[in-house]
């Protein structure tokens, strides 16, 4: 319902859409039908544009308000205007905001310094009043942008737009073109056809994992949001070759865990030391994570050895034995100290590693008693 209106003019309509769709499947916005409350009953809206893609990611709808449009209706409040909007196929649609008068603003910065992010609702007022604006709200953090190029920075990508032109035709360009467009992402695998099935001929299948930080709530989680993979697709669209189809996903996530026992320096801190020890090793295994100085570099590859070195160098780490290491889903220990995963997965920490605090190897006389499922050897 809507309180007051202007026929023959337009209702702009602000809508935060969280969608956890796993792929960049598009509805069509044709499916969305809008309607207005009219004298005669309800009657179909025109929609001038529509910025969530089907109430697929955030955004700015653009209603145009008819003639008559009357308030009140049946079973309805007579001081309110009443639309609505409906879809022909079900599907489920989660609302964080919704608010009209939406008008999208540019930040512009001076300077070669990058500025902080500017979150939801910092900005409170207006630096000038204007007529007809009584009260300013910003539900939605600054998004996009990026900071100044170094020299360094700037000569990559000048060489990089000579290599590949802009133009998605290898699969290294389109991985380097959608690095270089879109800041927010750590990585992007594009799949050969190799490894597509027969039916997605002509298809294909590009995965991002976007960057995380600290503020977030599940930082080990990359987990790119649906606007983020509908923008990349947008743009594959544009520059990609006319006979490919595209399909943008995340990737298909395998927790890491580490089982171990550990000996710790201070004994009487075990507990505090062991949940430090699960910290760090999340933190290791998490270079996607912004201002993380703990993680592997970009260039190394994940191993056995590498998180058995990183355990046993902690000051606070006296000993460490048992050592093993476990892929989500799989009961099996892994034997290969390289962790190697399908090109369409990738490794996440299982943030629930088994430290095992006391001494290692304790001697059988130090033994309470026989523990059931251990071997024990008894010289004569």
């Amino acid at each position: 319902g809507v309180e007051s209106l202007a026929p023959n003019n337009h209702l702009s309509v602000l809508i935060t859409v969280e969608s956890k769709s796993k792929s960049s499947h598009k509805a069509s916005p044709d499916d969305l039908i809008f309607e207005y409350r009219s004298a005669h009953g309800w009657r179909k809206m025109l929609v001038v544009s529509d910025g969530t893609e089907g109430f697929q990611r955030s955004g700015e709808i653009r209603l145009s308000i008819p003639t008559d449009i009357v308030k009140g209706g049946i079973n309805l409040p007579e001081s309110f205007y009443w639309l609505r909007c409906g879809q022909s196929v079900y599907s489920k649609i989660d609302t964080n905001f919704l608010s009209t008068q939406a008008l999208p603003l540019i930040r512009v910065e001076s300077g070669q310094e990058q500025q902080e992010p500017i979150h939801a609702g910092a900005i409170a007022q207006l630096t000038a009043s204007i007529p007809g604006i009584k009260t300013f709200l910003q539900p939605l953090p600054v998004s996009g942008g990026r900071p100044v190029p170094t020299d360094q920075q700037h000569f990559g990508a000048v060489s990089g737009r000579l290599s590949h032109k802009r133009r998605a035709i290898t699969l290294s360009d389109i991985e380097t073109i959608l690095l270089d467009e879109f800041p927010a992402l750590y990585k992007v695998t594009v799949l050969p056809l190799s490894y597509a099935q027969p039916a997605d001929k002509g298809l294909v299948k590009v995965i991002v994992t976007p960057y995380t930080n600290f503020q977030q709530g599940d930082c080990y989680n990359p987990i790119a949001s649906h606007e983020l993979m509908l923008n990349v697709f947008d743009f594959l669209q544009n520059i990609g070759l006319p006979s490919v189809r595209y399909e943008v996903s995340n990737p298909d996530f395998i927790e890491l865990k580490v089982s171990c026992q550990v000996q710790f320096k201070q004994s009487n801190q075990e507990q505090a030391l062991a949940n430090q020890l699960i910290q760090e090793l999340n933190q290791l295994m998490s270079p996607w994570i912004k201002g993380n100085k703990t993680s592997y570099a970009a260039t190394e590859k994940l191993s056995g050895s590498m998180l058995y070195s990183f355990i046993q160098s902690r000051s606070y780490v006296s000993k460490i034995e048992d050592f093993a290491f476990y892929l989500f889903g799989s009961s099996e220990q892994a034997t290969q100290d390289v962790i190697i995963v399908a090109p369409s997965a990738f490794i996440i920490p299982d943030q629930h590693h088994s430290i095992y605090c006391g001494s290692p190897n304790a001697s059988l006389e130090e033994d309470e008693g026989l523990r059931i499922g251990e071997t024990y050897y008894v010289n004569p």
